[in-house]
């Protein structure tokens, strides 16, 4: 994952980010204009130094932007979705939809100041278009100057755009490019399988006793197989996990016994690696698993590049992750994989409304976010909300990453080391029209037995002497380039009130609460991908991966096999979820500092150590989120509990 660190900026003036009228943001400036306050300015509050204007964008330099108009009946629209209610698509148009006058006046304005419509919506009263800088300049009155903010470096406005009131628009979102999503994903080890022959073969391991010291150095294929050190810092312990394979998802989630299920499962992206389709079934050959059939597999490509700032070489692998874990859970199932061709708002929420108007799957995952709400302008925020809510009230459950890196609050945020973050979480995972996904960490026996089940929050221990039976184990502050070591996204949101279905169930907070539910995050209990490495010479590559973006398209899976089973129209799924928490069909995750995994200490060139190695604690501090019982903001209520999940969730 990219440790790139997203805009903070205040508080804006709303906390529904729905935009319900024009006079909320929209400041009339006499001559039949009006500022749209809450869609240009980046304002920092106390971090103002570490904005940094580098002068004038140049004006050939190309932008996607989205003119949002009044939607009617906003407030009703939001109840509805709270309690459960489900309308056809053509019902949510005709109630809550933009009028077509209003998006072809914001189309006619567009186009008379010389941009290009990409696409218009009357759902999300949204209409894209693209432009270079001197048309945004031109046409509202402002000046977009190069910028950077933290390690983000993108444009920004010098002020809030000011537009003719003709145009009827009431917000612009796009204008600042520092609040870029990410993929959040953590690599674990290497494990080189590509040379190995067969996946399903090596896991046909011999177990240990749990704990058990055998003094091998391997990865361990399922928990306690291998485990180096003698001197044991927790009681529970292994060697870091090669990676599970798909068979091993389907026994952690039950998902064998309705697998036979057909739902159709989206996921929106960006990028998109062609091989994809080959790589995963040659994975599938290899793990003894079932094949991904062609006609299973659609992707819907923008066509765009993507461009550098959004790591093009990085996306194959969140794609591979995606795609595969998605088809471990649901192998029958037909994959939607959107590709919105750039990790920057106006493309992907663009992307998300075409997802949610063509209205073919029954859940979208979206592996990716930003590191707080508070770098969103009210018009980003509300470019969001509009097709998720959509989504929520016509039976479309949307799933998002909660972040990689808890509450963000113990990273370093500047090159040199001495900044730190903001607590808080980001979009889409903050907003309350989509459900919040965190991360666990999984201890699978080869038994099918979940020895471990712990929220995935990380603490490293140096160890200097694995072969003696005390002792030699000490605090290190530092991270290593070869250990994950990182956490899974927690908190509540800087903007976003609380949901009436959270209210008096997620402790002490007074906001919108991360996350809602978990699934397998911790990368030291990872799960195995192939994916083609576009920075070694485009060589398919085996590879164990975590993150919250491996949690996401698990649970998206998991609810899309339950709704298909059961005939269920749930939209938003998560106050299904916490209606839920507490019976037998949610796993409740409360397991702090009582497990950890082993890694050998490498030198600069890769080579391991002997006798040295780390030791990660499992859901443990210093990061300052924990798992608990009941909700926490880690794992939410839980992780789904196979077969009761499966018949509960309608």
């Amino acid at each position: 994952m990219n440790r790139r660190r997203i805009a903070t900026v205040t508080l804006v003036a709303t906390t529904a980010a729905m935009l319900p009228a024009a006079a909320s943001i929209a400041a009339d400036t006499g001559g039949g204009s009006s500022v749209l306050v809450g869609s240009g300015r980046v304002f920092t509050g106390p971090t103002q130094s570490k904005l940094l204007r580098h002068g004038d964008a140049s004006g050939s330099t190309a932008m996607s932007l989205s003119l949002l108009v009044p939607l009617p009946g906003q407030a009703q629209a939001q109840a509805l979705a709270a309690k459960g209610v489900v309308l056809t698509p053509a019902e949510y148009t005709r109630r809550f939809g933009a009028s077509q006058a209003a998006v072809d006046k914001a189309s006619a304005w567009a186009k008379a100041n010389g941009y290009r419509v990409t696409y218009v919506s009357r759902d999300s009263g949204q209409v894209f278009v693209t432009g270079t800088v001197a048309k945004v300049n031109r046409s509202l009155s402002l000046r977009m100057q190069r910028a950077s903010l933290d390690a983000v470096s993108g444009l920004a406005p010098n002020t809030d755009p000011t537009i003719a009131n003709s145009s009827g628009v009431i917000a612009v979102a796009g204008l600042s490019t520092l609040s870029q999503k990410e993929p959040l994903n953590a690599r674990g080890l290497n494990t080189s399988r590509a040379a190995r022959g067969a996946l399903k073969s090596s896991h046909a391991v011999t177990p240990k006793a749990n704990g058990a010291t055998d003094g091998s150095a391997e990865c361990a294929f399922y928990w306690g197989d291998h485990l180096y050190p003698k001197a044991k810092k927790y009681g529970v312990m292994s060697n870091g996990l090669c990676g599970y394979i798909p068979q091993d998802l389907q026994k952690i989630y039950g998902s064998a016994g309705v697998a036979a299920q057909k739902p159709t499962l989206g996921i929106l992206l960006w990028g998109n690696d062609k091989t994809m389709l080959a790589q995963t079934n040659a994975y599938m050959k290899d793990a003894g698993f079932p094949q991904l059939a062609a006609a299973n597999y659609k992707v819907f490509s923008s066509g765009q590049k993507v461009p550098a700032q959004c790591d093009p070489t990085g996306v194959n692998v969140e794609q591979a992750l995606d795609v595969q874990s998605t088809h471990a859970i649901a192998p029958n199932a037909t994959i939607h994989y959107y590709d919105a061709g750039s990790c920057l708002d106006a493309p992907l929420t663009a992307t998300l409304q075409k997802m949610v108007t063509a209205h073919q799957v029954s859940t979208i995952s979206m592996s990716f976010g930003s590191g707080s709400d508070r770098g969103e302008t009210a018009a980003s925020k509300a470019a969001w909300d509009r097709p998720l809510l959509q989504a929520s009230l016509t039976g479309i459950s949307t799933f998002a990453s909660s972040g990689d890196n808890g509450n963000n609050t113990t990273l370093p945020v500047s090159d040199d080391g001495k900044v730190q973050g903001y607590a808080g979480v980001g979009l889409p995972a903050s907003s309350n029209y989509t459900t919040a996904v965190g991360g666990t960490a999984i201890g699978l026996t080869s038994k099918g037995v979940q020895t471990v089940a712990a929220g995935w929050e990380n603490r490293v221990f140096r160890q200097t002497n694995t072969n003696t039976t005390s002792s030699g184990i000490s605090d290190v502050t530092f991270t290593a380039p070869f250990l994950p070591i990182k956490g899974a996204g927690g908190g509540q949101s800087a903007s976003y009130a609380q949901p009436s279905w959270q209210k008096g169930k997620v402790g002490g907070y007074t906001r919108r609460a991360v996350p809602d539910v978990s699934a397998l995050a911790d990368p030291a209990t990872g799960y195995t991908i192939r994916f083609t490495d576009m920075t070694n010479g485009n060589e398919p590559t085996y590879l164990s991966v975590g993150g919250t973006s491996l949690a996401s398209p698990i649970v998206a899976a998991t609810v899309g096999l339950a709704k298909k089973k059961n005939n269920s129209k749930v939209g938003l799924a998560a106050p299904v979820f916490y209606r839920l928490a507490g019976t037998s069909a949610i796993k409740d995750i409360n397991y702090p500092n009582k497990a950890g995994a082993f890694y050998n200490a490498r030198n600069d060139a890769g080579q391991i150590v002997p006798r040295q190695g780390y030791v990660v604690g499992l859901d443990a501090k210093p990061e300052n989120l924990v798992s608990a019982a009941h909700w926490d903001n880690v794992t939410g209520v839980g992780t789904p509990n196979g077969a009761a999940f499966f018949a509960a969730f309608k």
